[in-house]
């Protein structure tokens, strides 16, 4: 029996970053492993949906390499670039930790408020720990509540000390208090 050669190839052609269909650029992302490639598509990409394809594949690459530039997009003016990165940097998990405890350093009080947003959704001992870190020494009110607001979804009874303590130094900022109070109750400890 001869050896047929089927009519169809079997496989098909991974689409193009550059294709003009967003619909196969998404799926250009979705195969790509090279965050060059991807972090360069982002710079000149004009659909959301393709966009935020791009750094939903960015946080699943899980490099810290990444994790520095998403990093750097927290600084945008750019509010969706912003949320998208701070959800990929979340889906880095632990490997973005280094990135963003330099960001809680950071000079400018948005990008410490946007880690700590991202820090709100790795629930890990070290991202608590970051965010105890910094509610320890942050004197900028919006900046802890952020991290309140991060500690009300990954906090731990242990962390309540530390909460408490914030509620204390700023007894002139009733909603940092209030956002405290909520905090401790998620973590469901009394103080």
């Amino acid at each position: 029996m001869p050896f047929a050669r089927p009519s169809k190839p079997r496989f098909t052609p991974v689409p193009a970053l550059d294709s003009v269909d967003p619909g196969e650029r998404r799926l250009a992302v979705a195969d790509s492993m090279e965050a060059d490639c991807l972090f360069a598509r982002l710079g000149t990409e004009e659909d959301a949906g393709v966009r935020h394809a791009i750094f939903t594949r960015l946080g699943a690459l899980g490099e810290a390499a990444v994790a520095v530039r998403l990093v750097a997009i927290l600084a945008s003016d750019d509010a969706a670039l912003r949320n998208d990165a701070i959800l990929a940097l979340r889906r880095c998990g632990e490997v973005g930790l280094p990135a963003l405890g330099a960001a809680l350093e950071s000079a400018n009080p948005d990008v410490r408020i946007f880690a700590a947003n991202a820090l709100g959704g790795i629930a890990t001992p070290a991202a608590r720990g970051l965010l105890i870190a910094l509610l320890d020494q942050e004197g900028d009110a919006n900046v802890c509540l952020a991290a309140v607001e991060a500690m009300a979804h990954i906090g731990a009874p242990n962390d309540v000390a530390a909460l408490a303590a914030l509620r204390g130094r700023f007894v002139d900022e009733p909603g940092l208090g209030f956002a405290v109070a909520l905090a401790i109750d998620a973590i469901g400890e009394e103080v």
